[in-house]
């Protein structure tokens, strides 16, 4: 009796029959409509829920808990200095105390390097940090700047 062999082959999941998983550097990030800078490094968006401890009455041996606010984290992104000034502008108006929240998405693209595989949003995001680049005489580097960008709520798109 002969054995089916095609049944020991691994299965591929997805519509495409592929579901590899995704780079880390197939990402851009878009402010508003437009892609701005080109970013070396992304580190977030996180969220995290806080837990508010109580105690049962009758019970003083254990703590529980119950889930508290929600705080979305920063994201620190890292980019080649670019000769647009959009995010200089952009940031400066936060120091000039204006209101200025945009709508940020971090985008993922697929192994192909330009489908969207998903993107994270960033609703009402400012600038809250600018670091400029370390410079050196003897360097052969990328300018590297930094940017730190809060924002209230991170959504996950898929």
């Amino acid at each position: 009796m002969a054995e089916d062999t095609a049944t020991d082959a691994p299965q591929s999941a997805g519509p495409a029959g592929n579901d590899d998983p995704c780079r880390d550097y197939n990402f851009r990030v878009q402010v508003g409509q437009d892609v701005m800078g080109y970013f070396y490094d992304c580190i977030g968006p996180s969220m995290r829920v806080h837990k508010i401890p109580y105690r049962e009455g009758g019970s003083a041996y254990f703590t529980r808990s119950l889930p508290g606010p929600v705080d979305p984290g920063d994201v620190t992104l890292t980019y080649g200095m670019t000769r647009t000034s959009d995010l200089w502008e952009w940031f400066m108006n936060t120091v000039k105390g204006k209101r200025d929240r945009r709508l940020v998405n971090i985008i993922m693209l697929g192994n192909d390097g330009a489908s969207e595989a998903y993107r994270y949003v960033l609703s009402d995001a400012w600038i809250t940090e600018w670091a400029p680049p370390k410079l050196s005489t003897l360097g052969r580097n990328i300018a590297i700047h930094s940017l730190t960008i809060a924002c209230d709520a991170v959504d996950l798109k898929l």
